[in-house]
């Protein structure tokens, strides 16, 4: 069984990258401390069309641009868990 990105895949990866890296860190974060709602993001997400693909792989690839690499690590070791090791 082949675990690699495809071609497809990695460019998505990249694009929803691209577009983590230009809200940031920062903007998660003021927003969260706010108590706002991070809508911008949401919005330009959907005008780009990834909300129609595999909402799980943007998620991931978005966390992966806002958040801290530790924050990222842990999401990759849940997405492996199993339902057991997590209860």
């Amino acid at each position: 069984m082949d675990f690699d990105l495809t071609p497809e895949q990695e460019l998505l990866r990249d694009s929803v990258a691209t577009l983590g890296r230009r809200f940031g860190h920062e903007y998660f974060v003021s927003r969260a401390k706010a108590g706002e709602h991070s809508d911008e993001l949401w919005a330009e997400a959907a005008k780009h069309g990834y909300l129609g693909v595999s909402l799980q792989a943007v998620l991931r690839f978005v966390a992966v641009a806002l958040c801290p690499p530790l924050l990222a690590a842990r999401l990759r070791r849940l997405r492996r868990s199993t339902p057991e090791q997590l209860a």
